[in-house]
This record gives C-alpha cells, sequence and structure tokens, in this order.
C-alpha cells in the first residue's frame, strides 16, 4: 500500500481481505445510497497503473449500472472545488442522530453538530 509503504505484506494483506469484506455493503438489496462525484482528472490520469484503474472503473461502471451508486463526473475546466482532497459520507440512523463524517489525506473527523437533528 503506497500510504503506508513501511507496512509488512501480512498488514497489507488484512487490509486488503478487510476492504473486500465489506465490498458486499453495495450488493446488499437494501444498500445505503451513495453520490460518488470523480474530477475527470482522475479519467484522463490515472493514479495507478493503467490496468488497475481499468478494473477500478469498470467496477463503478458495473456497481452504477445495479442502480447501486450514482456516479457523476466534474468536468475538467470546472473550478476547484471544497472536498477534493477526501470523502464526505451524511450519514442517517433510524435509532441515532444524522452524522456528516469528512475524511481527507491524513485524518477523519465526525460532525453529527453540522447536521439538522444532531446533539
Amino acid at each position: 500500500m503506497e500510504a503506508h509503504p513501511s507496512a509488512s505484506e501480512e498488514t497489507v494483506a488484512a487490509r486488503i481481505e478487510a476492504r473486500r469484506a465489506r465490498a458486499w455493503l453495495v450488493e446488499e438489496r437494501h444498500a445505503p445510497e451513495s453520490w460518488i462525484v470523480l474530477h475527470e482528472s482522475i479519467l484522463r490520469r490515472p493514479i495507478i497503473p493503467r490496468d488497475a484503474m481499468a478494473d477500478q472503473l469498470a467496477h463503478i461502471v458495473e456497481v452504477a449500472s445495479k442502480r447501486r451508486i450514482v456516479v457523476q463526473v466534474l468536468p475538467l475546466e470546472t473550478e476547484a472545488q471544497p472536498l477534493l482532497m477526501g470523502t464526505t459520507r451524511l450519514m442517517t440512523f433510524s435509532d441515532a442522530p444524522p452524522v456528516m463524517y469528512t475524511e481527507g489525506m491524513y485524518s477523519g473527523s465526525g460532525l453529527p453538530h453540522l447536521l439538522p437533528g444532531g446533539p
């Protein structure tokens, strides 16, 4: 894993397996709604080897075709947008207040106080 170059092979394998175990989520009938925004530059300048990038994009197309996610592509000429360096999840629960989780390159934070109904 490029983010952790000194990680042992066992650690990398465990992380990959954990990620694959979570991948079922988008396949479930009652999967969370997901809206994925990709900048066009990711399509034009792959950040991983081309064959791996092709596999990743094919997977996105496959999951989107099953109507499990909505994919939006921001054009190259689009101005800089907030959250380009990470993800944001807006989560609602039947038994807890809503939460916004945002993640950057080196950190993540839950922000329940920013959403209506939060503490």
